[in-house]
């Protein structure tokens, strides 16, 4: 069974997994014929992303390089056609100047 509580202020997991210890040999002290598992607590953080974090960083940096990628190819794109056109605006800049338009 899993349960998700917050702490208090400026309470710490080590203080609170001590309490629970307490209270789980306090119920089983009362309670014999329930199984002797005991509470484990760890921050919702861990628990939800604790294997996966690596995985996680992974992706995120192979993600941040083809982006990178991305930028650099639509950058060339750019370029290339800037150069592509750059006679045609050298031929719309001598006609506006000469008065032709």
């Amino acid at each position: 069974m899993a349960v998700v509580g917050r702490l208090k202020p400026g309470a710490t997991v080590q203080s609170a997994q001590a309490e629970m210890n307490i209270l789980s040999a306090q119920m089983h002290g009362q309670h014999p014929e329930w199984n002797g598992y005991g509470p484990l607590l760890s921050p919702l953080k861990e628990h939800v992303t604790g294997r996966l974090r690596p995985a996680l960083l992974l992706l995120a940096c192979a993600v941040g390089v083809v982006m990178l990628i991305v930028c650099a190819n639509l950058s060339n794109l750019l370029l290339a056609r800037n150069a592509a056109r750059q006679k045609e605006m050298a031929i719309r800049v001598a006609w506006e100047q000469g008065g032709g338009g």
